[in-house]
């Protein structure tokens, strides 16, 4: 090979090298930038789809809180209790009921001692007529009273409905005087029953009785039946009975 015409070759490719000119340096063009990601679609609510053109729906907001208000009442001084005053016992009058008669009455049932019934009389001078004798009892000697004399009484009729006819006096009823303690037997006819007479349920004597209206504490009705409840301290005063009997 010819050196002089190979050295003459490269010599020329260099100057045309040289003579070429560059190429301008590559501009970098910076990425645009990316889009935002749009918002996932909200689920439209049951019942209906969202409407076209509404605005993308607002990032999810936290719950907000909610301040319930609790209005508490006034504390009171609770009422002060009214104490109730014990209602009062009812007095209640505790009778034996005996008749004289047709009549059935009654007297207080502390006055009695027992019932025996009607033995021999032994008289006394100057007695009242309602008085008609004495009796021994048990070593006591017992002044016994006619009480339906003592009333002024008629004397007995029929007997009361139901029950068998028996002489006046049937029971001779040995009271004492819770003060004296003096024995007396008063004859009379049927002892009955012990009653239950409330003091509310007594009425006082009527004004027809007249002077005898201190032998009775008052009227009352049990069951239906009049019950007459006699004044012992006032029946058992002999003293005073005898003067208004002579």
């Amino acid at each position: 090979m010819d050196l002089v015409r190979a050295r003459e070759k490269a010599k020329a490719a260099r100057k045309k090298i040289s003579e070429t000119p560059a190429p301008a340096p590559e501009t970098l063009t910076p990425p645009a930038p990316a889009a935002p990601a749009a918002p996932p679609e909200e689920t439209p609510a049951q019942g209906g789809a969202a409407p076209a053109g509404a605005p993308a729906a607002e990032a999810e907001k936290p719950p907000r809180e909610i301040q319930v208000t609790v209005e508490t009442p006034a504390l009171t001084a609770p009422p002060t209790p009214t104490e109730e005053k014990p209602a009062e016992p009812e007095e209640i009058y505790e009778l034996l009921g005996f008749t004289l008669g047709r009549e059935e009455y009654g007297i207080e049932i502390q006055w009695v001692e027992e019932i025996i019934k009607p033995r021999p009389l032994t008289e006394v001078p100057r007695a009242p007529d309602y008085v008609p004798g004495i009796i021994s009892l048990r070593g006591k000697i017992i002044p016994i009273l006619e009480l339906g004399r003592r009333l002024r009484l008629p004397a007995a009729g029929e007997p009361r409905p139901g029950k068998s006819a028996a002489p006046d006096p049937a029971r001779v009823i040995v009271v004492s005087d819770p003060e004296s303690k003096q024995p007396f037997g008063l004859a009379v006819g049927e002892v009955t029953e012990v009653i239950r007479l409330p003091l509310k349920e007594l009425e006082p004597p009527p004004p027809t009785v007249g002077g005898e209206a201190s032998f009775i504490t008052g009227v009352g009705w049990v069951g239906g039946k009049m019950i007459i409840m006699l004044n012992l301290a006032e029946l058992l005063k002999l003293e005073s009975a005898g003067r208004v009997s002579e």
